[in-house]
């Protein structure tokens, strides 16, 4: 099967929307699944793309913290510090990768439209604000002292982000702020969880993809992953620069306008649904 100039065009916009939302508090897989509404992919990649293009952004991260990631893992020999880190990386990635393990199918074929992002959207908006407006310490990476507990919970948290439009980035900012982090620490937190996470659901969704998508549709997942990719490494120093000088309010007021619109346009006849393969 061939793929044409409008399924390669298809890739490179929704690879530049992944790379600007995957880290921001705005819900990647929300945009992408309005993206993909009003774009045509090829047929095997319906429903499998928003996530498997998420592979670029695990890649960014790698850029971006290879030297810290190599680093830290190294130091886990004799650095009772570091192994407590991984230790909470670790207890934090279990719910969300067990819930999202046992319930993708589910989550595929029943939450993923626009409506429900849409709504999505709009509380985590609220949440995301109510949430800034609480003083928080300043803590030189305070990340790396979280309890078990507090990394549980910042987890259980995460969890919800497997509903459309919640947002990762958005759910572990707004629980590691709750258990304390000041918001250039719980940004760095959900970078680090992010690895793990991403990692883990995207192979899991390029195996599926693999064995019934075409050499050429392929291409264009690979296409969509490296814009991504390039897009995401960028955003990823601008929100910590943003972050550290700045609220969270825009994305809050972001998302709430962004949710209303999608409800008004998701009236039936404006806005297909996500088709799902």
């Amino acid at each position: 099967m061939s793929v044409d100039a409008g399924d390669v065009l298809t890739a490179i916009l929704l690879g530049v929307l992944e790379g600007l939302s995957e880290f921001l508090p705005i819900s990647s897989t929300g945009h992408l699944i309005v993206g993909a509404s009003l774009l045509d992919l090829p047929p095997a990649l319906r429903g499998s793309f928003e996530i498997t293009i998420q592979a670029g952004a695990v890649l960014a991260l790698l850029l971006h913290y290879g030297r810290d990631l190599a680093s830290s893992l190294w130091a886990m020999r004799n650095d009772p510090q570091a192994r407590h880190f991984w230790a909470g990386i670790l207890v934090a990635s279990l719910p969300a990768g067990m819930t999202g393990f046992l319930l993708r199918n589910w989550i595929k074929q029943t939450l993923f439209s626009p409506s429900v992002v849409a709504l999505a959207l709009m509380a985590g908006g609220v949440v995301l604000l109510l949430t800034d407006r609480q003083p928080r310490p300043q803590t030189r990476d305070a990340e790396r002292h979280l309890s078990l507990r507090q990394a549980l919970f910042i987890g259980c948290v995460q969890t919800l982000a497997l509903i459309p439009g919640v947002s990762r980035s958005a759910a572990t900012i707004v629980g590691a702020m709750r258990v304390g982090l000041d918001r250039s620490s719980a940004t760095r937190f959900s970078f680090w969880l992010a690895i793990p996470l991403l990692g883990s659901a995207t192979l899991s969704e390029l195996v599926d993809v693999a064995g019934r998508a075409s050499r050429a549709e392929l291409g264009v997942l690979l296409l969509g992953c490296a814009v991504s990719a390039a897009v995401a490494w960028l955003a990823i120093a601008w929100l910590l620069r943003f972050v550290s000088g700045h609220s969270l309010a825009p994305f809050g007021w972001y998302r709430i306008a962004f949710g209303l619109l999608l409800l008004l346009v998701t009236r039936p006849g404006i806005l297909p649904a996500a088709p799902v393969a």
